[in-house]
């Protein structure tokens, strides 16, 4: 019997060895992966403070940039409306100044009619000073028997003097300055507007 017992005892220590070899191999086995897990959860850990500090930093960096930008974009809007209203007061100033050239214009173009209408009437005024100076010349031929030079002279005086009349009545509606000479050169006068 000694026999048959030393090999139950062999066939238990087998089994309780292969029993005990499989508990110390799944020990190991489930160490291991137990280690594993840990690691594996250490790593997910990294790897999210990783993805948060990197995902803070662009963050961070995002806000700069654009804190920057905002910062730019102001000053250039700044910058516009200053130039903007310079401009508008340019624009401003210009006006005025194209108001009163306009005004210039308006007031030369007046004055030019003025004028025109005067130098009509002064044509007109002295077409009508040599008709009468014919007509009156050829009547002092007639009467006082003088010669055409003679009676010309004494006619141009007489009609200087209604020619100078005719003026000072013109140069007072058109408010123009009249400047005549008397017979001594010491009473030059200046009659009219």
């Amino acid at each position: 019997m000694y026999t048959y017992e030393l090999v139950i005892t062999a066939v238990i220590a087998a089994i309780v060895g292969a029993v005990l070899y499989h508990l110390i191999k799944n020990r190991n086995i489930l160490q291991k992966n137990q280690k594993a897990e840990e690691m594996l959860e250490e790593a997910k850990r990294k790897l999210d403070k990783m993805e948060r500090d990197a995902y803070l930093a662009a963050k961070e960096k995002l806000y700069q940039e654009k804190s920057q930008f905002i910062k730019q974009m102001r000053q250039k809007e700044s910058e516009f409306n200053k130039s903007s209203e310079k401009l508008r007061q340019k624009e401003k100033e210009l006006r005025k100044l194209g108001n009163k050239y306009q005004e210039k214009e308006w007031q030369i173009a007046k004055r030019e009619q003025e004028l025109i209408r005067w130098e009509q009437t002064v044509q007109e005024k002295e077409k009508e000073v040599n008709a009468i100076t014919e007509e009156q010349l050829e009547i002092l031929e007639d009467l006082s028997g003088l010669n055409r030079d003679e009676a010309k002279d004494k006619l141009k005086e007489e009609i200087d003097l209604s020619l100078l009349l005719d003026l000072f009545e013109n140069a007072t509606f058109y408010k123009v300055p009249v400047i005549t000479w008397c017979d001594s050169k010491k009473d030059v006068r200046s009659i009219g507007a």
